[in-house]
C-alpha cells in the first residue's frame, strides 16, 4: 500500500469525535503508520491499531469506557478536556471506521 492509502484510510473528512484528543490521538497513529507502513491484512492492521492505542494511552482500549488524560496529547490553550481521548468513541466508531477504510484500500 501507498502513503495515498494511508491518506484515504485516515482522512479525517465525516469522521466524528468524542473528546478533544480523539483527533491528536488519530494524527499520532496516522504517523506511526506513515513511518512503518501499513500492514498486509486486516487482523494485521486491527492488531497495530491495538497496540498504537496502548503505547500512546497507556491502557488497553477495553480497560474504559470514561475519558483518559494522555499528558502526550496536550496542546496548549486546549481547553478542559485537553489531551482527553474517549475509549468508547474509539472502540465503537473510531477503530471500525479505520479497519473498514483499510478493507476498501486493499
Amino acid at each position: 500500500m501507498s502513503s495515498g492509502d494511508i491518506e484515504r484510510i485516515f482522512s479525517t473528512v465525516q469522521t466524528r469525535w468524542g473528546l478533544r484528543g480523539d483527533p491528536l490521538l488519530w494524527d499520532a497513529i496516522k504517523q506511526r503508520m506513515i513511518l512503518r507502513g501499513l500492514p498486509d491484512t486486516a487482523d494485521q492492521f486491527a492488531a497495530q491499531l491495538a497496540q498504537d492505542y496502548f503505547e500512546i494511552v497507556g491502557q488497553h482500549l477495553d480497560e474504559s469506557d470514561d475519558f483518559v488524560g494522555v499528558t502526550t496529547l496536550r496542546r496548549e490553550n486546549g481547553g478542559m478536556s485537553n489531551g482527553m481521548v474517549s475509549p468508547k468513541a474509539w472502540r465503537e466508531g473510531l477503530m471500525p471506521l479505520l479497519l473498514s477504510r483499510f478493507n476498501e484500500n486493499v
